[in-house]
């Protein structure tokens, strides 16, 4: 699966979606935080909901603790939220735990779920409507990463 990384921010919800699949680094999380901080729709307190399932995370206990580093400096992110982990391998889950654990002097509360529905719980989200507006958006981000890849191959064999 190639790599892709997006978000959608619900501002109406108070949610950042968070969609990744195929080989996810340090740098590519860096990048991706710094990409979601100059959204206009963004704000310090706003909730995260990051969907690991599709993704292969491929760092070192060294550099998710310079990851956190950068979460510590950045103003915008070292705030009182939560951000939800979603996750699908036991490989997602230890390396969710360590980071969970290299930021617990964090103002930000983490946990990791399974399941789609005990992370939405977790975050307040509430069922009905902002239920299915997350479960949609999630759908589409990674339809959108699915069409994306199919395109990059097709123009890969031209």
């Amino acid at each position: 699966m190639k790599k892709n990384i997006t978000y959608k921010i619900l501002p109406q919800i108070n949610i950042v979606v968070e969609y990744f699949s195929g080989p996810i680094h340090i740098s590519d999380m860096i990048a991706h935080k710094k990409d979601i901080i100059k959204n206009i729709e963004f704000y310090p307190n706003i909730n995260f909901i990051a969907d690991l399932r599709d993704s292969q995370l491929l760092y070192t206990k060294q550099e998710l603790s310079e990851y956190v580093g950068f979460i510590k400096e950045e103003k915008k992110l070292n705030t009182h939220r939560k951000t939800a982990i979603l996750t699908s391998t036991p490989q997602q889950v230890a390396q969710s735990t360590i980071y969970e654990s290299l930021t617990k002097d964090l103002p930000i509360r983490f946990k990791i779920f399974s399941t789609l529905q005990a992370t939405l719980e977790w975050v307040s989200v509430k069922k009905g409507l902002e239920f299915s507006m997350i479960e949609g958006t999630i759908l589409k981000l990674k339809n959108e990463s699915s069409v994306r890849s199919h395109y990059s191959k097709v123009l890969q064999r031209q």
